[in-house]
């Protein structure tokens, strides 16, 4: 996780120490009174529902090579051509 990353939560408390040690942004999204146009639990699941899909097609991810895959992923959102 780079510096100063703007990070969407549902609340849990896992992350936080994490956070704070690399001067985050965290956007807690718990109830609708927390969502606004952008910043919507929808929004996450939708996101990772499209990063799930994307890793099975590799039938499993060692967490060895995570930010390999998460690179990739990357690389094909930015690219929809090429992904």
């Amino acid at each position: 996780m780079n510096q100063k990353s703007f990070v969407m939560l549902d609340g849990s408390n896992s992350y936080n120490e994490l956070l704070e040690s690399k001067n985050c942004t965290k956007k807690v999204l718990i109830s609708h009174e927390s969502y606004d146009k952008f910043n919507h639990l929808n929004t996450v699941n939708s996101f990772h529902k499209l990063i799930e899909e994307r890793l099975q097609k590799y039938k499993g991810v060692a967490s060895k090579y995570i930010n390999r895959y998460n690179t990739l992923f990357c690389h094909a959102k930015r690219n929809p051509r090429n992904g």
